[in-house]
C-alpha cells in the first residue's frame, strides 16, 4: 500500500510504478550542502524553494536561475515523501510518510520551526498530510489524505485547536480522501477524491469540493456548502487565481478519453463549477494545474502502461489549449517524470521539474518562458537538483 499511496498523490499511478520508483531510487545527482541555511543569520532571496526526494531520502533546497544551488539533506527529519505548501505568505515542508510538518522561511528556506505532528490518536502511523492552508488568526489547517478529519492546530503548529470530520459529505461515513485545502476570504475550500476502498483505489463516481466557514468550523465541525464536482479524482494542489480555484481532475489515470476529467474552474462568488478543459481535449490525463494572468499550465500523462508525461497551457478563462500535447513539450520516458511546477514572480516564466537524472548532473529543472499567447518556449538555461524534484515553491 504505501508504494501506491505516495505514487497516487504524487502522480497518479500506472503500470510502470515499480520501474520508476527503482529508477528514480538508483540515479545518481548532483552534490549537496553538508549543512542547512543559517537559520540565525540573513539569507539571499532566491527564485525558489525545492523538495526532492527519491522516497528513501529528501533534500531541501534553493534553485536560483543563474544555477547556485544550495540543498541540505537533513536526515531523518526531512521524512521519505515530502510536499511544500504555501499560504498567507508563510511556506512549509509536509512529510507525507512520517506525518510532520516543518516551516520554512519563503525566501531562502530556512528551517523556522518545528516539527510538528499532524498526527491522529485514533490511527496507527501517519495521517498522510497533503496540504496547509492558514487562516486569518494564523491558525493551520490541514487536509489529511488516510483519516476523514480535517486538523486546525494553533499558528506555531503546537497545539490542536480542533477537527473537522469530512466522512459524511457523500452520505456514507468512509475515508473522503482529502487532497487539498485553499482558505479565501475566510472560507476553506476541501477538495475530496472520493476513491474507492483499498485496494482498488480508483474513483467514485462524484468527487466533491467543501466549503467550511474559518471562523467557526474548527469547533463546531459544520461543512457549509458542498459542491459535486463535474471532474472524478481531483489529485493536484488547488490553484487560486481571480477569484476562483483550479482543480486538476485525473479521473482513470490509466484512460485517456474520459469527458468527466480534466481541469474544472470553480468560481468562488457563486460557488458553482465548469469543465473548461476536459482530458478529451489534451489525450491525456491532468497531474497539476498552475495558473498566472492570462495563462495555465498543466502538467499530464498519459495512459496504459508508459504514462508518459509533458507539459501543456491553456487559457484559464476559456480553456482553449495553447501549447498542446502536439507539440511534445517537455516529453519523458514513461513513469511520471514530470514534478513539481511552478511560476515565478511576474508570471512571464515558469519552472518545471523531471526525475529522470543526466549523469554527472543530476535532475533537471526547465525553465520555460510564455510569451503573451501563454504558448511555452523552454529556456537555455540548466538548473539541476541531486535527487527528482517532487515539489516547487516561488520565494516572494
Amino acid at each position: 500500500m504505501e508504494a501506491w499511496v505516495s505514487c497516487r498523490r504524487s502522480w497518479g499511478c500506472g503500470a510502470g510504478l515499480g520501474l520508476a520508483m527503482a529508477a528514480s531510487a538508483c540515479s545518481g545527482g548532483a552534490s549537496t550542502a553538508a549543512s542547512p541555511p543559517d537559520a540565525g543569520g540573513s539569507c539571499a532571496a532566491s527564485s525558489f524553494v525545492a523538495a526532492v526526494s527519491d522516497y528513501t531520502s529528501s533534500e531541501l533546497g534553493l534553485l536560483p536561475l543563474d544555477g547556485a544551488s544550495r540543498f541540505y539533506s537533513g536526515g531523518a527529519t526531512l521524512g521519505k515523501d515530502p510536499q511544500l505548501a504555501s499560504s498567507a505568505g508563510r511556506l512549509f515542508w509536509i512529510d507525507r510518510y512520517g506525518g510532520d510538518v516543518l516551516e520554512l522561511d519563503p525566501r531562502c528556506g530556512t528551517v523556522l520551526h518545528g516539527p510538528w505532528s499532524t498526527s491522529d490518536p485514533d490511527v496507527a502511523g501517519t495521517t498522510d498530510p497533503q496540504d496547509i492552508a492558514v487562516d486569518a488568526d494564523g491558525n493551520v489547517w490541514v487536509a489529511r489524505y488516510l483519516v476523514s478529519t480535517l486538523l486546525v492546530k494553533s499558528p506555531d503548529g503546537q497545539t490542536e485547536i480542533g477537527r473537522v470530520d469530512l466522512s459524511g459529505v457523500a452520505g456514507a461515513h468512509r475515508n473522503p480522501y482529502m487532497s487539498s485545502i485553499r482558505i479565501v476570504s475566510g472560507k476553506a475550500y476541501v477538495t475530496l477524491e472520493m476513491l474507492n476502498p483499498y485496494p482498488s483505489s480508483t474513483p467514485a463516481d462524484v468527487s466533491y469540493l467543501v466549503r467550511l466557514d474559518t471562523a467557526t468550523a474548527w469547533h463546531t465541525g459544520e461543512v457549509e456548502a458542498t459542491l459535486p464536482l463535474l471532474g472524478r479524482n481531483p489529485i493536484g494542489l488547488l490553484a487560486e487565481y481571480d477569484d476562483a480555484l483550479y482543480l486538476a481532475e485525473a479521473g482513470d489515470v490509466t484512460k485517456t478519453d474520459e469527458t468527466n476529467a480534466g481541469i474544472e474552474r470553480v468560481d468562488l462568488a457563486s460557488f458553482t463549477s465548469e469543465l473548461i478543459v476536459r482530458e478529451t481535449d489534451i489525450g491525456a490525463s491532468v497531474d497539476q494545474v498552475s495558473v498566472t494572468a492570462g495563462c495555465g499550465t498543466a502538467i499530464v500523462m498519459g495512459g496504459g502502461t508508459d504514462n508518459v508525461t509533458s507539459l501543456v497551457s491553456f487559457d484559464p478563462k476559456t480553456g482553449t489549449i495553447l501549447t498542446p500535447l502536439s507539440q511534445g513539450l517537455l516529453n519523458t520516458p514513461s513513469g511520471f517524470k514530470l514534478a513539481g511546477m511552478a511560476w515565478l514572480p511576474g508570471g512571464g516564466e515558469i519552472v518545471v521539474g523531471e526525475r529522470t537524472a543526466v549523469p554527472g548532473k543530476g535532475y533537471p529543472v526547465h525553465v520555460l518562458s510564455a510569451s503573451s499567447g501563454c504558448t511555452l518556449a523552454e529556456e537555455p538555461l540548466s538548473l539541476f537538483a541531486p535527487q527528482g524534484p517532487v515539489a516547487l515553491q516561488p520565494s516572494p
